[in-house]
């Protein structure tokens, strides 16, 4: 299968993500960066079926043809097999990354419809909120463009669906909680698939759990409290009709190896406390404060993480840089992590601009 491929924001880390999710399913994946979010990829696997389980990711684009010269464009097109709409008027739009064709795609697909006897309204610079609204994958016909190549969006990322899950948590701290976007990304980093077994030593409200329940994996999480997570878990579970069952364990972190057995987990995916909410800027002392008392508790969990994960099992955290108005403040991974885990990854995560940067590392442990 040959696809053009939109990620999101963070391209590089939407690309690392697709190659773990496809080396972690046994898919072969081929990818060519077009643009900096455009990519043409090839695959031995249909790959558009699971964009639902891509964080990432938030088009994917069938590739019908290449056209080298314009008037070849009608003839192409005739050899393809468009699908033929439900209703009398319909929707159709054109995604344009950098195409001399547009203009006459658009004319070949309103001659498409025009045979069909459909009446077709265009609709340029579709977002995915759109392009689910008027129900372009059912009902209608996106064409994305980039240079000489012609192609169908299959599947776009559903962000109404999004935010009804969102919406129906019981208990929400969306201060606190990991996104369902940024829990699809985290697990897909850490390869994490259906068998395994995983923990989430600072789970909250639950959402990375969640999202792993949905994949058939064996959750297990901890905090200081787990009344949200166990409540939105279970009602999770319920709306989603699973049979996964999930353990939550509430006490602090030291003392968390009693729990479980030794070398347990496949992997662990988790979003710690980053430090205290702030309105501005801290000092440069204030930032050094705040870093030292995080400090001991990621030196903990890494203490604690060396006898509960497997060997060559993987850590997907994330970490603090705090911003100053002198400089930005990170903590050594090294002297956090010590011996036994081995760095593979390391990626910055949303705007620069916010108070507290987010660093996701992919950690590996050693034999």
């Amino acid at each position: 299968m040959k696809y053009l491929i939109v990620f999101g924001r963070d391209p590089e880390i939407s690309k690392a993500e697709l190659e773990e999710f496809c080396k972690a399913r046994n898919i072969t994946l081929t990818l060519k960066e077009a643009t900096k979010h455009l990519f043409s990829i090839e695959t031995d696997k249909e790959l558009h079926k699971e964009i639902d389980l891509l964080g990432g990711t938030i088009k994917m684009a069938e590739i019908l043809f290449t056209c080298h010269e314009p008037e070849e464009l009608d003839y192409l097109f005739s050899k393809v097999n468009l699908p033929i709409p439900h209703k009398e008027k319909v929707y159709y739009a054109l995604d344009d990354y950098g195409s001399d064709l547009t203009e006459l795609v658009e004319q070949s697909l309103k001659a498409h419809f025009k045979e069909l006897r459909v009446k077709a309204m265009l609709k340029k610079d579709l977002s995915p909120k759109k392009f689910h609204k008027k129900k372009i994958a059912d009902e209608g016909i996106e064409i994305l463009l980039y240079k000489n190549t012609i192609a169908r969006t299959v599947a776009v990322t559903n962000p109404l669906e999004l935010k009804k899950r969102d919406e129906r948590n019981p208990e929400k701290n969306y201060a606190q909680a990991t996104s369902i976007r940024l829990a699809k990304i985290l697990l897909n980093l850490a390869g994490a698939q259906e068998g395994h077994s995983l923990l989430d030593p600072f789970c909250k409200s639950g959402t990375i759990l969640e999202e792993a329940l949905l994949r058939n994996i064996q959750v297990y999480g901890r905090d200081d409290s787990i009344k949200e997570a166990q409540i939105n878990i279970k009602a999770f579970i319920k709306e989603h009709h699973l049979t996964t069952t999930f353990s939550l364990k509430e006490g602090p972190l030291k003392g968390m190896d009693q729990y479980y057995k030794k070398e347990i987990f496949d992997c662990v995916v988790t979003e710690p406390h980053l430090g205290p909410e702030r309105k501005k800027l801290p000092s440069l002392e204030e930032a050094r404060e705040i870093l030292q008392g995080l400090k001991e508790q990621y030196k903990t969990l890494f203490s604690l993480l060396q006898s509960l994960v497997k060997p060559r099992g993987t850590i997907v955290i994330i970490l603090p840089e705090l911003r100053t108005f002198q400089e930005n403040l990170t903590l050594s991974l090294s002297n956090l992590i010590g011996q036994h885990f081995i760095k593979k990854r390391e990626f910055n995560y949303g705007p620069p601009s916010n108070k507290v940067k987010r660093k996701i590392y992919v950690l590996q442990k050693q034999k």
